[in-house]
């Protein structure tokens, strides 16, 4: 196997260097306010992103500042301990949709985001303690333990999220644990802290965490997939993986490989991402991550380097996240890397996995200087997938996991299929009461190149409304804004009876054909079959969709009008057992701007362009305009292309 490490030392250089670009610009300006008018302004309009806008303004100058100071190209600790002391004051750590005004300890709510904040702070002042003056450890310390540690020793269960089966489970024990983990080593240093707790109680804090993330494992699918989205799976993942090195636990290797396996499929080789749930095309995956989890499990199938995440690829800053990504990415790299810099010393953020497990004599002998012949030879205990990294092909676009076209996950009704273009189709059933549910059993993307042409919109910008009664009146939530037919001028409905109740798919050759019932996801008695035929090769996809026995038909029939849907319209879920004959729109959605040529639709992207033609009409092809708030909360306008038929329904999508 060719080696070259001059990949990964590549890259840990450009991050370091964007964090050092990032500081000098953040030394310019001053920390801004959180505010209690920012912090009430959501109660009044359900808007999140102007308090959020701010918080995490703040986290980011407690990252950049703690990552620095920690690699030893800081040169005072003025800034980290101006942050830190500004963090200590905030009034509250949690994010206002997670707090509950009225309850009396309402400023000591621990959300995903008091949680991560009780870790960070307690890893920072542990690894930066000899720049940081005993103020401000001592004030770091009392916060954690007033806002944190106590209010979790003193409610069993503290919230829901201490025993769920998603991302919360794994942020919040996973921080809590880890403040715990560093908070025990703290006391040990630092006598006359207050609030100094009996023995044992740190143990006790960690104990319960490490075994509440057992259920965190029991909300993937038993064929790896996260249904929260790609997104999560990396969020809530790093967390878990963090904590339990830290604690030296073991894991679960082959089944976490499997959900390692499961999340490197939902990355295109273009670099593309499957946006499914509250997720997004353009993820990023963290690299230190999945060097962990590639050595640990053995997966070989990890995304290239193009692909994975800057530090300011995540918008919350978030430290623990981006520390691994230098911790766990160091043996990978030439020692040489920050000594180039002029750090003579090697840092301890480079040792995370050490730390987790030395006394406090090991570890103030380990961040000595390291000898000479410990320099030299790194590629001698590098591990095989660690090794994938610096081959000659993963240094280039390319196809994951051993260059597989297809990848089908049963238990999730998904599949992704790779295209010869470095895009590909993926499609999802399932049901419609998932965890970051959208209305969507039997919506699908397609993608060529890095061009996504058929979309799923992924994750809007997150309101009240969101999360709260409005979420299926949001485009990007309800089936409207997926790749799904009406049926009867209806939209899917929510819940966990709107779901598909058969799922096959073939392969043979280049060509994968998926067919999935998902009638019950509209309340039909009768069955909605919707079949799909792609072929990597040429990259053409085909979609039939065909009610049976309806009321006695064998076919989905309508009469009446041809149905012009061009102008707004409303639209309905209809009861189980209220269809006569029933029209079939089909509705696919598009961020291009589609041209009508007579009875085809061309899409003309930057660099490709493909054409989608329907089986048969009975009526005008339509394309409706629509304003979708993204994640960021970037308006943007997307197109719906419908159009109406009374038979079997159906289109074609080819690359011209």
């Amino acid at each position: 196997m060719n080696r070259d490490y001059s990949a990964i030392t590549k890259w840990r250089q450009g991050c370091i260097q964007d964090l050092a670009d990032c500081a000098r610009e953040l030394e310019k300006q001053p920390i801004p306010d959180l505010t209690e008018e920012l912090f009430e302004d959501y109660f009044l309009t359900g808007k999140r992103l102007p308090y959020e806008n701010v918080y995490f303004e703040r986290r980011k100058r407690l990252t950049v500042f703690a990552v620095l100071t920690g690699l030893g190209l800081v040169q005072d600790a003025d800034h980290l301990s101006r942050i830190l002391s500004e963090i200590c004051t905030e009034t509250y750590w949690a994010l206002p949709p997670h707090v509950n005004i009225k309850s009396e300890d309402k400023e000591h709510t621990i959300d995903l985001f008091a949680a991560e904040t009780s870790h960070s702070l307690a890893e920072i002042i542990y690894r930066a303690g000899n720049v940081l003056s005993e103020e401000v450890i001592q004030k770091c310390m009392t916060a954690v333990m007033e806002r944190v540690m106590i209010p979790f020793s003193q409610k069993i269960p503290y919230a829901g999220w201490e025993k769920s089966r998603d991302n919360w489970n794994a942020v919040c024990n996973g921080s809590v644990g880890s403040a715990a983990f560093f908070m025990s080593k703290l006391y040990s240093r630092h006598k006359n802290v207050p609030l100094r707790p009996a023995e044992g109680f740190f143990e006790g804090i960690i104990d319960r965490c490490r075994k509440n993330l057992d259920n965190y494992l029991l909300g993937f699918k038993n064929d790896g997939v996260c249904l929260e989205g790609i997104g999560y799976f990396t969020y809530g993942m790093s967390f878990y993986t963090a904590f339990m090195e830290l604690i030296g636990a073991d894991i679960p290797v082959e089944r976490l490989k499997s959900i390692t396996e499961a999340a490197c499929a939902c990355f295109f080789p273009s670099g593309r991402t499957v946006s499914f749930s509250d997720s997004g095309s353009r993820e990023k995956y963290r690299l230190g991550l999945m060097l962990y989890l590639a050595e640990k499990t053995g997966c070989r199938g990890i995304p290239g380097l193009d692909a994975a995440a800057r530090f300011d690829s995540d918008a919350c800053y978030r430290y623990m996240m981006i520390s691994r990504d230098l911790d766990w990415t160091w043996d990978a790299a030439e020692d040489t890397d920050l000594l180039m810099q002029g750090s003579a010393q090697i840092p301890e953020t480079r040792q995370t996995a050490q730390i987790a497990r030395r006394t406090e004599n090991q570890h103030t002998a380990q961040t000595a200087k390291r000898p000479e012949n410990q320099h030299t030879a790194q590629t001698a205990h590098m591990t095989e997938s660690q090794q994938i990294f610096v081959t000659a092909q993963i240094l280039e676009t390319r196809r994951i996991s051993g260059g597989k076209d297809f990848y089908i996950f049963p238990e999730s009704q998904q599949m992704c299929a790779r295209g010869k273009s470095g895009g590909g189709l993926a499609f999802k059933a399932g049901n419609n009461a998932e965890p970051h549910n959208h209305n969507d059993v039997g919506s699908f993307m397609y993608v060529v190149g890095d061009e996504v042409f058929l979309e799923d919109l992924g994750a809007g910008e997150y309101t009240a409304d969101y999360f709260g009664n409005g979420r299926y009146g949001i485009l990007c939530n309800r089936s409207l804004g997926h790749n799904v037919p009406l049926i009867g001028n209806a939209e899917q409905s929510a819940g966990a009876d709107a779901a598909c109740d058969s799922f096959e798919t073939v392969i043979s050759g280049n060509r994968v054909t998926v067919t999935a019932s998902i009638g019950r996801a509209y309340g039909l008695e009768e069955k909605l079959t919707r079949t799909l035929e792609y072929d990597t090769q040429s990259e053409s996809l085909e979609i039939c969709d065909v009610i049976s026995s309806v009321n006695g038909c064998t076919e989905a029939g309508g009469s009446g009008s041809p149905g012009n849907l061009a102008g707004k319209k409303e639209y309905s879920t209809l009861p189980a057992g209220a269809y006569g004959t029933v029209m079939i729109t089909e509705n696919l959605v598009t961020g291009i701007r589609p041209v009508i040529r007579g009875d085809r639709i061309v899409l003309n992207g930057k660099k490709h362009s493909c054409e989608v033609t329907p089986k048969m009409t009975c009526g005008m092809i339509n394309i409706v305009p629509e304003i979708f708030r993204d994640h960021e909360g970037t308006e943007k306008t997307v197109y719906r292309i419908i159009w109406d038929n009374t038979g079997p329904s159906g289109f074609t999508v080819t690359i011209i």
